[in-house]
């Protein structure tokens, strides 16, 4: 029977045999996930991004078009509302799984990017500066000026090794910037060229400075909170990194400072804001943000293993096999960012790091270096040219226009120059390079090359594929055989306790979960190995992210089936994200000791995640923003915070202290724990 032409998702009505029932609204919601372009239908193309973005290993074309066939009912090539809801409510078992899948909530727990503390908050400066400085001992102001206004002295640039950003480095409210004029020296003022013909004498001086009319002055400083190390790790062109101990819980990080003359506040903000919202474990993570007149500063997780191939080059024993670890976690990383719409665009050598010491294949990659990063849409074109030509594509190279497969390119030369010890395309000078790289030949060199395998010879192949089209998606290449050689075998593995502690969690507050997810993002990978190799078998296709079918299956192989509800919940429960896939940080939260998050300096850590404005209690707005309102305004009076109040509360002032919130993450969960959350020894056969 033909349909009716179809209407828009705004008009859509259930088939009349199942009514207007709630399982209408979750329908109704589901299609509208699909419907991409509002049309009122779904196209195969429609049906398979989203099938995509839940499980890409899952989805083969097959059975893409098997189901496509099984809700077409009337094989017109499109799916309508009345088929879909049909086929979303009939009772064979064959899709049952799928339709559990695609009925995940998508509704976020918490917002990722407010547990990125953020302290550039600044004070308006309106009174006159005085200090004494002493350039007796040959040292200067370190300051650029312009007297053309013949009274004062305008500062142009501060340097950062003078005695004016000395003295920003030791005052926290107080501080000069650029923009600000010199009006006195030792008692002279009114004269510029009096002015700079003092500044230049080698003696003790007292200024006195004026801000500017929008000058400002920034309230919290890195010092303040860490212990700065101060030789250098790593210094570049655009800044420098050295090792940072936070005060108060002597955790050590890396602190990157960004000079302001090579990064603008613009490519700040996008760097900051692409890294707030993600998190996979290997992609370097961000966990707080500072700023100042000379630098702006991120705190973020230490790789204390350092740069990949500095390390490869030193191993004399290195493998196929090890290359194929190191391949599969790099593509991992591209892949989730690839499907968070982000290019990162200088993928090279340099900016792929170690987690640790520990030996390669036991070592954890991550990627860093978001400074040309772009969001992008589908379809969307780049035409800046950036990082080097060795890592180029072709498209890029020639001048032209360049999509996000331009990350899958560099993975490709990071792939050869692992295997091989060099990159494929080299040449005498820089011009002979550029003409390598546009022409794109591939030549494998036999007396390098003839002990690598042919998977391996082919996978490099079809990421240096010269047409951006024929380069295989990240999560495609990462489930191809040799990538997949690199695998943990098949032993039996204890799960101590694991399905048990998911249950558990499932039943703790949404600020408990929040407060779980903060002490696990900041933990080591050797501090969890146990929780890292499980969730390396659970997730089979190696992206780095635990699919509905992946956790079905990885809980079938426990002997102990859920039922699809079961699943269902408590896969909504762990994915804070609303992204429909567990990542790395929400298993590790869901699955975490006790003793991990019952440290006092842990829970401090992640308290101050919340107190924002550091006033020693978390208040409702705070509690607000951690919950995932867009506007944090009219979520402070709901039901929402108020569940969180009425359960951490305790002396009834609106706020939550220390104290209480040390109670909260002590408090064993209420409900939703299944068997109690008793822990056991399960046995995980990893296939």
């Amino acid at each position: 029977m033909a349909l009716a032409q179809a209407a828009p998702p705004s008009q859509l009505a259930p088939p009349l045999e199942f009514g207007l029932s709630s399982a209408y609204a979750e329908s109704l919601k589901a299609f509208k996930q699909f419907d991409e372009n509002g049309d009122g239908v779904i196209t195969r193309d429609e049906l398979s991004k989203v099938f995509m973005t839940i499980d890409p290993a899952h989805w083969t074309e097959r059975r893409l078009q098997l189901l496509m066939d099984a809700a077409d009912t009337n094989h017109d090539g499109h799916i309508h509302y009345e088929e879909f809801v049909r086929w979303l409510m009939a009772e064979n078992s064959e899709w049952d799984v799928d339709r559990a899948a695609i009925q995940l909530s998508q509704e976020p727990s918490i917002r990722r990017d407010s547990l990125v503390l953020d302290f550039r908050q600044t004070v308006s400066r309106t009174e006159l500066l005085k200090f004494q400085v002493d350039q007796s001992n040959g040292r200067t102001l370190g300051v650029k000026v312009d007297s053309s206004d013949g009274r004062t002295l305008l500062i142009k640039s501060i340097n950062g090794d003078g005695l004016i950003a000395e003295w920003n480095s030791q005052n926290r409210a107080k501080q000069v910037s650029p923009g600000d004029r010199i009006i006195e020296i030792n008692d002279l003022r009114g004269d510029a060229k009096r002015l700079m013909k003092e500044l230049k004498k080698k003696l003790p001086m007292d200024l006195v400075f004026m801000p500017s009319d929008s000058a400002t002055s920034y309230v919290s400083r890195v010092i303040d909170a860490y212990d700065v190390e101060q030789t250098w790790m790593e210094e570049g062109n655009f800044g420098r990194i050295k090792k940072a101990t936070h005060k108060d819980t002597r955790s050590v990080y890396a602190l990157k400072s960004l000079r302001r003359k090579r990064t603008t506040k613009e490519q700040f903000e996008n760097m900051t804001s692409i890294l707030k919202g993600i998190d996979h474990p290997n992609v370097i993570k961000l966990f707080e943000v500072f700023e100042d007149c000379l630098e702006f500063h991120m705190i973020t997780e230490l790789c204390s293993g350092g740069e990949l191939f500095e390390r490869v080059l030193r191993d004399t024993l290195f493998t196929e096999r090890q290359a194929a670890i190191v391949m599969r976690q790099i593509l991992a990383g591209v892949g989730y960012l690839h499907s968070r719409s982000i290019c990162h665009r200088n993928l090279r050598p340099e900016h792929v790091l170690l987690e640790s010491e520990k030996a390669i294949p036991s070592s954890v990659v991550k990627i860093i270096d978001f400074r040309a990063a772009q969001r992008f849409k589908e379809g969307q074109l780049f035409n800046q040219r950036v990082g080097q030509v060795l890592y180029m594509p072709p498209e890029m190279a020639r001048g032209g226009k360049y999509d996000h497969t331009c990350d899958i390119w560099a993975c490709g030369i990071m792939l050869y120059l692992l295997l091989s010890g060099y990159p494929p395309f080299v040449g005498e000078n820089d011009g002979e390079t550029l003409r390598l790289v546009q022409r794109a030949e591939v030549v494998f060199l036999d007396c390098d090359w003839r002990r690598i395998s042919e998977e391996a010879k082919t996978l490099v192949k079809s990421l240096l594929a010269y047409t951006p089209s024929n380069r295989p998606a990240a999560a495609e290449a990462t489930t191809g055989e040799w990538v997949k050689s690199c695998e943990l075998d098949g032993r039996p593995f204890p799960l101590h306790g694991g399905q048990a502690k998911m249950k558990a969690y499932c039943g703790t507050s949404r600020l408990k979960k929040a407060a779980l997810h903060e002490v696990a993002r900041r933990l080591k990978t050797d501090q969890v190995q146990q929780l890292h190799e499980m969730f390396q078998l659970l997730d089979k296709n190696g992206d780095r992210l635990i699919s509905f079918y992946e956790l079905k299956e990885g809980f079938d192989k426990l002997g102990k089936q859920e039922s699809l509800e079961d699943l269902k919940r408590l896969m909504e429960e762990v994915d804070l994200d609303g992204s429909r896939q567990i990542d790395y940080t929400e298993f590790l939260a869901a699955t975490l000791d006790r003793k991990c998050y019952r440290e006092e300096e842990a829970l401090w850590a992640a308290f101050q995640v919340f107190d924002k404005d550091r006033s020693g209690s978390i208040s409702k707005a705070e509690i607000a923003q951690v919950l995932g309102a867009e506007e944090v305004q009219g979520l402070v009076g709901s039901a929402d915070v108020e569940r969180v109040l009425a359960e951490c509360d305790g002396d009834r002032d609106g706020t939550i202290s220390f104290r209480e919130f040390v109670a909260l993450m002590h408090k064993e969960a209420s409900s939703g724990a299944g068997e109690g959350g008793v822990q056991k020894s399960l046995r995980f056969a990893g296939a």
